[in-house]
């Protein structure tokens, strides 16, 4: 309580983004990974004690998510490079916090039975699951040194060398929970081996889904610039009506709208560059769009037109933030004018 009382509160220099998301992970380590499995063993208990039943291995009530290093609403410090830094330093936390647990799995399990699955793959050992368990332990280490390196040398990581994605740590462990329980040791399955199953579920490949903000009017501002560029009316000067259309149109078109070397100022530059990076990210590490002072249906099929322009393979989910007065009343009437689109619901 002193060392609070004593302590200045207000920081005297301004926290980059990169400072902000690593306050982020440090809570997620310091707090939130010791009690996300004991929040679901307490649900769990509670469960058992009024059904008498388990909840499934699976189960996940609880998902994070981010905006420290993604909401480039009104931050203009917050660029594709920097997401792109934040998302590797994120995996690079969970990659550490993985392989700590890993290695507590690989001291505690010296148990020598094991089922048929887990035999056929380690051969004939008195230690199967450590044998087991020990490659993906050495992988997150590799994925801890890849990203350090790639963040010096300022380059992309070498993707055979990191974990891809969180199956790769769920799938051995649902393995060793099994034969656990198959051996009868399922006082032992149902501790140490779940905690880490039940945390793989809630923080993912990177602790948080990083999500992306931007406010709206940068998207038709980027959509204008490119369609000046190719000699198309204006966009800005279109009614919602025709940039409907236009959208509409776009998006069914197999035809890309914006050319790989376009020329863009540096604020359609960034803009472009974001939904670029998107794209070359893992959908798992991000979460959502978040589109600032939407006002009209366009400004939700601009974003959908930008992330399938730039290649983005599976779209992230989009959220329209209705902020002004007039806005908020007429919430309910863009959204139904949206649902009508039919592409959109199809999407």
């Amino acid at each position: 309580i002193t060392s609070v009382w004593k302590t200045d509160e207000i920081k005297r220099s301004r926290p980059s983004p990169v400072e902000e998301a690593k306050w982020g992970l440090a809570v997620i380590e310091d707090t939130l990974w010791d009690a996300l499995p004991a929040i679901c063993s307490r649900f769990n208990g509670a469960v058992k004690n009024h059904i008498n039943k388990n909840l499934p291995i699976n189960f996940s009530p609880i998902k994070f998510s981010s905006w420290m290093g993604g909401d480039r609403d009104g931050n203009p410090n917050v660029t594709a490079k920097i997401t792109k830094e934040v998302i590797l330093l994120s995996r690079w936390e969970a990659a550490s916090l993985y392989e700590k647990e890993f290695t507590k799995l690989i001291q505690s399990l010296s148990i020598h039975d094991c089922s048929k699955k887990i035999k056929k793959i380690v051969d004939s050992t008195w230690e199967p699951y450590r044998v087991f368990l020990r490659p993906i332990r050495n992988k997150l280490n590799k994925t801890q040194k890849e990203i350090e390196l790639s963040l010096k040398e300022k380059r992309e990581p070498k993707k055979n060398l990191i974990v891809q994605s969180i199956n790769e740590i769920i799938e051995p462990l649902h393995d060793v929970y099994q034969s656990l329980c198959f051996v009868k040791c399922e006082i032992i399955a149902n501790g140490i081996v779940l905690d880490l199953i039940r945390r793989g579920y809630a923080f993912g490949l990177n602790l948080t889904k990083l999500d992306i903000r931007q406010e709206s009017s940068r998207h038709s501002h980027l959509i204008s610039s490119v369609c000046k560029k190719l000699g198309l009316k204006d966009y800005l000067e279109l009614t919602e009506d025709q940039k409907i259309n236009f959208l509409s149109k776009e998006h069914k078109s197999k035809r890309p709208l914006i050319p790989q070397n376009i020329s863009l100022n540096k604020e359609d530059k960034e803009t472009w560059e974001t939904f670029k990076m998107i794209s070359e990210s893992s959908k798992e590490c991000l979460g959502a769009y978040v589109i600032s002072m939407s006002s009209k249906v366009s400004d939700i099929l601009a974003v959908m037109l930008l992330q399938k322009e730039a290649g983005v393979k599976s779209y992230l989910r989009i959220v329209p933030l209705f902020e002004t007065l007039s806005d908020l009343q007429n919430a309910h009437l863009i959204i139904e004018s949206l649902f009508t689109n039919y592409w959109y619901v199809k999407h």
